[in-house]
């Protein structure tokens, strides 16, 4: 096996039912969402813009990092709905 799957499987069996999980939850945001290996981590694009890392620790946790691009985009009126508080937004940009 290869490819994201392949890498999955490399990490400790405690840490790969959720990552696969939240895999399938990335695939299927959206039809055209590929995914690939990135910065030693499941990363998901969408019309080749990198949306989605998964960064894993071999320690069990696992960051989901929600990316808006890497060039500087205009905040104004950038809202991340989060009433439950269950993310931290470092910064709109």
């Amino acid at each position: 096996m290869s490819g994201v799957e392949g890498f999955i499987e490399t990490w400790p069996e405690a840490i790969q039912p959720l990552t696969r999980r939240l895999r399938e939850i990335a695939l299927a945001a959206a039809p055209d969402v590929t995914e690939y290996i990135k910065w030693n981590a499941p990363s998901f694009c969408v019309d080749g813009d990198d949306r989605i890392t998964l960064g894993l620790e071999r320690s069990g946790a696992v960051r989901v990092v929600l990316h808006r691009g890497a060039k500087a985009k205009d905040a104004a009126g950038f809202v991340f709905d989060d009433p439950m508080k269950l993310a931290r937004w470092a910064a709109p940009d």
